[in-house]
């Protein structure tokens, strides 16, 4: 049964990773449903798939469900560490709640707990790499230190261009965030070029009825 879990679990990435988030949604659900019937809802390896499920579920634009289980995730793993969590599970969890309904208090709270987790660690191109440098961006976005935002989105979206694609869900998620430190430093211009690539290529991916497609829109015309 656990290797079933574990087959499944690898689908449901391959299809996120392709944006078939229905499908992946299944694939992940059915995995962890497999974990918690045999280990436990409260085990470290059910967890990680608690956490792969949130991820999907933000990729597919369902936040409410996507904060229910980070909450899910992070309330268990500090109950478990003393409040020691792993830094690749906070890195992990902050990719979460960044794009949930903008809770900055939450997100600063997580991020504020990787700060002396080194690049060098982790690799120039691993995904936590990545992870922190955009939620190091939306944070300094947030806190209004822009141009410090704006070096970080750059070496962020570089990465994700070079290992998923310059079209990927992902990618196009930091090529948005592009947009908006562009916008909020005055580069309107430079901002409304990449809006329009990134509602393109959301539009041919996603549909024009994603909640992420949607909010290009919504940035795009902002800037009129």
């Amino acid at each position: 049964m656990l290797d079933r879990a574990s087959i499944l679990i690898k689908t449901g990435i391959f299809l996120d990773q392709r944006a078939f988030y229905n499908r992946s949604k299944s694939r992940t659900t059915e995995s962890l449903q497999l974990r918690e019937s045999i280990l436990g809802p409260e085990d470290q390896s059910t967890l990680n798939y608690v956490q792969s499920l949130a991820l999907t579920l933000r990729h597919g634009g369902k936040l409410d469900q996507a904060e229910e289980m980070c909450k899910r995730a992070l309330t268990a793993r500090e109950l478990q560490n003393g409040k020691r969590i792993q830094p690749q599970h906070l890195l992990y969890m902050i990719s979460v709640f960044l794009g949930i309904f903008g809770r900055w208090g939450e997100a600063r709270f997580v991020h504020g707990r990787t700060l002396n987790i080194p690049k060098e660690a982790l690799g120039e191109f691993h995904a936590l790499t990545t992870v922190s440098l955009l939620a190091n961006s939306a944070v300094l976005w947030h806190e209004g230190q822009n141009e410090k935002a704006e070096e970080l989105n750059i070496q962020a979206t570089e990465i994700l261009g070079k290992t998923l694609g310059e079209c990927h869900p992902q990618t196009l998620t930091a090529v948005n965030n592009m947009g908006n430190t562009l916008w909020m430093n005055g580069k309107l211009e430079s901002a409304e070029i990449l809006y329009q690539e990134v509602i393109e290529a959301r539009e041919g991916i996603l549909g024009l009825a994603h909640s992420d497609t949607f909010i290009t829109h919504s940035n795009l015309g902002s800037l009129h």
